[in-house]
């Protein structure tokens, strides 16, 4: 939100002043590799997402050509493709030759295209950027790019140029903020961003840049057209377009689906020793940064959000999980290892922490013994004539779970003891967990605080700009802290060793710190 009487009045000059161009570039070797991609899309179907040979060997031509249809980057730039991919992708032209002879001629057709157009090293888009902002050009301006991941490589291009140098790279997230601009390129079909970025205009002048095989109508929302003060821009469009014929490409279809199944499956393969854990449902989220993340599924599970807004301010809080949307940015660990609550409460309980955490992991690890030789019902069976009262299987899986302290219900707990055999040591075992309990409230009340007053002190231009953002946290000996920006999460839950909750992946299967 604005904070300022001025950039009110800034932002309502850009809304009624405000003038829409649609460019639309060429290249035609990147227009071969466009179409002669969708035409073996097309003829694959459904084989295309189903089998494992055509999502691996597909996935990245697929991002090839969005990263170059969303990024100023030259043809050649190794962010968006590699030799070693390329060799890759010809051997797999190789493979398919045997296996899915048919397609054959398509795929090696793909890839003859795709060497042609690294071989051209240039990108259009670049040129086009380079005419839009000549050295008179009215300033400030800015370069909007849907995917941050491209921010770094892309501004290393700019600098390059002479009359790029210095314009400003954001995101759609910054366009919500009092900045505004007197002119900004979109490197994209107007079709990606949200429809703020056009009917709340932050620039007097935007200008989109596409590729002209992409077929692009742009239409608002029906909430924010039936506005009583919408401004609903009408685009003039410069360039050729998809003809009839032709029938460019859908804008949403350029867009790399995201492989749920794919993601998981390179997870479980990395962590595969840990699998042998018993297992909890876990929502899959995709994070800033082809970053991934396993949530718990549990309907009363908790993380820790930062809750941004625009005019700098923000909150550190805990919200439920299966509440966390696109745009949410979560805090996650990613230096050091483990729950960031446990260093800090073994710290408050000092010398008895190592006693408490054995008892901890005895009664835990004896559950666990049991639920694997004698089955999950015959266990919540088990329990329920002990006395247990709430045994049914998600919550013996909860209770499990390192996470989990103990049972909520003392019946549950003393059940627990008395079926693993450690009723004649209740006592110390009420006292430890009582113990963590304490230890572990105070240890969120202090991490809270210490993060309360990093946000407080943080520019939090950078987080809404790349969608992460990093908080160092000495005092509580707890390492690094990261605030992701939630780009997607799955419709269905994935069977996950409790140790996997909460550590970040890269989601391509690359390496990343844990």
């Amino acid at each position: 939100m604005p904070t300022s009487v001025a950039a009110t009045n800034r932002i309502y000059v850009c809304r009624e002043n405000c003038s829409w161009t649609v460019h639309c570039t060429h290249h035609s070797g990147f227009r071969k590799f466009c179409f002669a991609l969708t035409q073996l899309d097309q003829a694959l179907g459904d084989e295309a997402s189903a089998d494992d040979f055509w999502r691996d060997w597909m996935r990245p031509l697929r991002r090839y050509r969005f990263d170059m249809s969303a990024a100023p980057l030259p043809f050649d730039h190794p962010e968006a493709i590699l030799e070693e991919q390329l060799a890759s992708l010809q051997a797999g032209v190789a493979e398919c030759e045997s296996l899915f002879p048919d397609y054959a001629p398509l795929a090696r057709a793909v890839l003859e295209k795709l060497r042609s157009v690294v071989e051209s090293r240039d990108n259009p888009i670049l040129q086009l950027l380079t005419s839009l902002f000549p050295e008179d050009a009215l300033h400030p301006a800015a370069i909007l790019l849907k995917e941050p991941r491209l921010m770094p490589a892309a501004e290393s291009v700019l600098n390059l140029h002479a009359l790029l140098d210095g314009i400003s790279l954001v995101s759609p997230q910054q366009l919500r903020g009092s900045a505004c601009y007197a002119k900004l390129a979109v490197i994209g079909p107007a079709r990606w961003f949200p429809d703020y970025v056009f009917m709340a205009p932050r620039a007097r002048s935007i200008d989109v840049i596409q590729f002209d095989w992409i077929s692009s109508r742009w239409e608002p929302s029906v909430s924010l057209a039936s506005g009583a003060k919408a401004v609903v821009p009408t685009f003039n469009t410069v360039g050729a377009v998809p003809s009839l014929v032709e029938q460019g490409l859908n804008a949403m279809d350029v867009i790399p689906p995201v492989d749920w199944d794919a993601i998981a499956a390179a997870s479980k393969a990395r962590h595969a020793a840990e699998y042998n854990q018993e297992k909890v449902p876990a929502r899959l989220f995709l994070l800033s940064g082809e970053v991934a993340v396993y949530l718990d599924a549990d309907e009363q599970a908790t993380a820790t959000i930062i809750d941004a807004e625009q005019d700098g301010t923000a909150a550190v809080r805990r919200e439920l999980v299966r509440r966390i949307e696109p745009g949410t940015y979560v805090l996650l660990r990613t230096e050091g290892g483990g729950d960031y609550i446990v260093p800090v409460a073994d710290l408050i309980m000092g010398n008895q922490a190592m006693h408490a955490r054995t008892l901890q992991s005895r009664w835990k690890d004896s559950l666990a013994e049991y639920v694997r030789r004698m089955g999950m019902q015959a266990t919540c069976s088990a329990l329920e004539r002990r006395g247990a009262t709430h045994a049914n299987e998600n919550n013996v899986r909860n209770w499990m779970n390192k996470r989990k302290i103990r049972p909520d219900a003392d019946a549950d707990f003393t059940a627990i003891l008395r079926l693993v055999g450690l009723e004649a040591d209740s006592g110390d075992y009420r006292t430890a967990m009582k113990l963590i309990d304490s230890a572990h409230q105070r240890a969120g009340q202090r991490i809270r605080e210490l993060l309360l007053d990093q946000v407080d002190r943080a520019d939090l231009e950078e987080l809404h700009r790349l969608g992460r953002m990093d908080f160092e946290l000495p005092d509580a000996g707890s390492g690094t802290l990261t605030a992701f920006r939630v780009e997607g999460n799955s419709q269905h839950t994935f069977p996950v060793p409790p140790s996997l909750l909460g550590r970040p992946f890269d989601s391509e299967n690359r390496q990343w710190h844990e």
